[in-house]
């Protein structure tokens, strides 16, 4: 399985992670992560089936794009996606789930997105999560300035 993270309007970690039911594993951090570029793990077999387990509820078998105004009823822009992609006995899929997509309908299945890496020893290669999915408090947090301009 593949699971792979996409840019946001923000500082989001951008990575991909491909897991193998052995627990074989490969990070590639692309930006806002504590590690940029490959390396190589080994998740241990309850953490790979862990993983696999949040996420098997909601992988179809073919393909399923819950992303951009034109498949969404309602659509936030300039959140993350995340595009999972699977091989395994029972076929093939392919999810792409952007976080701003029919938010409240989703809701079940972007946690599972979003709480997944966490069954994976991920957080040295990730480093501090910034983006904790589209109910983020940090996301909803109003901007604040520290000075008031002179005007």
């Amino acid at each position: 399985m593949t699971y792979a993270t996409t840019v946001c309007h923000g500082f989001c970690p951008v990575y991909t992670v491909a897991v193998s039911a052995d627990g074989a594993s490969l990070f590639t951090g692309t930006s806002n992560t504590a590690v940029i570029g490959e390396r190589r793990f080994r998740a241990a077999p309850a953490q790979a089936a862990k993983f696999f387990n949040r996420l098997q509820p909601y992988l179809p078998t073919g393909e399923l794009l819950l992303t951009g105004p034109d498949s969404c009823r309602t659509y936030a822009t300039d959140l993350p996606s995340v595009d999972v992609r699977w091989t395994g006995g029972a076929g093939s899929g392919h999810l792409l789930y952007d976080y701003g997509c029919d938010r409240d309908e989703h809701r079940a299945l972007a946690e599972a997105l979003r709480d997944a890496p966490l069954a994976l020893p991920l957080g040295g290669l990730i480093g501090k999560r910034r983006f904790q999915g589209a109910d983020s408090a940090a996301h909803h947090r109003p901007l604040t300035l520290d000075h008031q301009p002179n005007g």
